[in-house]
């Protein structure tokens, strides 16, 4: 399984917050488009492999 957060390890020595970011929708031309983040602490208890994309 390849290592979800491989990115975010790279980063947490120079910063203290990384959120990761996601958005749904046709565009403006052809409707609402939403936009999420999310930030997890660094050792959370959230089980990355439970985070789905859509």
């Amino acid at each position: 399984m390849t290592d979800l957060l491989q990115y975010e390890r790279e980063y947490w020595n120079e910063y203290i917050h990384i959120a990761g970011i996601d958005e749904v929708g046709r565009g403006c031309l052809f409707g609402d488009v939403v936009a999420a983040a999310v930030i997890l602490p660094q050792g959370s208890s959230w089980k990355v492999s439970m985070i789905r994309r859509s």
